[in-house]
């Protein structure tokens, strides 16, 4: 499955691309998400990326209350959003990854260009550990 990722950006331009993702996905009709919470939060291990459904208009502010209970800080937490067959990535890094296919994916894709987000391939490694084949 294709993976593009961001250059890194501040915590407002991660919280502003959720937004707009979250738009995105309202304007072609989804109405639900999944949300979860990965690297560097402070969940217990076996509670991160534990996947919470909602509606896709509560994720943003599902966020900011995450970060206001000190469950996560945006930009050096995961955050993974997921609609239909594409998942949005608030990285522990401060970038952004978008996994997916299909219109919605090229659509963000073509938003990060636009907005200078310098969006590029991730390439799938091809590595395998010695005598594993």
């Amino acid at each position: 499955m294709p993976e593009i990722r961001s250059r890194p950006v501040t915590r407002e331009a991660l919280l502003a691309e959720l937004s707009a993702f979250c738009a995105e996905c309202s304007a072609r009709g989804h109405t639900e998400a999944t949300l979860s919470f990965g690297w560097d939060s402070e969940l217990e291990f076996h509670e991160m990326w534990k996947p919470y459904e909602l509606p896709i208009s509560e994720a943003l502010h599902k966020v900011e209350e995450a970060e206001a209970q000190g469950l996560v800080r945006v930009g050096t937490a995961d955050v993974l959003v997921s609609v239909a067959s594409v998942e949005l990535t608030l990285c522990h890094e401060s970038d952004l990854h978008l996994k997916g296919e299909g219109s919605l994916f090229q659509a963000i894709a073509a938003r990060w260009e636009e907005a200078g987000l310098a969006p590029s391939e991730v390439t799938p490694s091809n590595f395998k550990w010695p005598g594993k084949g």
